[in-house]
């Protein structure tokens, strides 16, 4: 018997899917046109009502500007891209990321962790916060290897 599951995904969750992979890959570059609700239905077989989703997904993730009677555009991700973004990249199977953005968002989320830390260090044991010290001092010895840095994280 598999220990596989079967993934049950709406249609529009995987068209928002490969959009979004195209506008971050850069198969869809900013200031470009998105292909109309009509023709997209068409390429893909789906229906417009999950194309209408799956743009409107784009446009809460900060990917595209919808522009009712006229056309959508690719936004700058880089620039009108929430943090909601960075953890769905991270958590996506089959997304290549340069070296760069791999490593941006590492240190986003080790800014962020660093934050935590300190809240938690504020409001707990002792012995919590020594723990807390010790992950955040193993940073300093940390150099520019994602692994190491993930681990780090991890740790942290």
């Amino acid at each position: 018997m598999t220990e596989e599951r079967i993934r049950r995904e709406a249609v529009s969750d995987q068209l928002f899917t490969l959009l979004r992979d195209r506008v971050l890959s850069g198969a869809l570059a900013p200031g470009t046109p998105l292909t109309s609700e009509r023709d997209l239905a068409a390429e893909f077989g789906v229906n417009r009502h999950a194309v209408r989703e799956a743009v409107k997904r784009l446009q809460q993730a900060g990917l595209v500007e919808v522009s009712h009677g006229g056309r959508t555009r690719v936004l700058d991700w880089r620039r009108t891209a929430g943090l909601d973004l960075a953890l769905q990249v991270a958590h996506t199977d089959g997304l290549s990321l340069s070296y760069d953005l791999s490593r941006d968002i590492l240190e986003m989320r080790a800014s962020i962790g660093a934050d935590a830390a300190r809240l938690c260090a504020a409001r707990c044991p002792e012995q919590t916060a020594s723990e807390i010290v010790a992950a955040a001092a193993a940073y300093a010895h940390l150099g520019p290897d994602l692994a190491d840095l993930a681990a780090a994280d991890v740790a942290w």
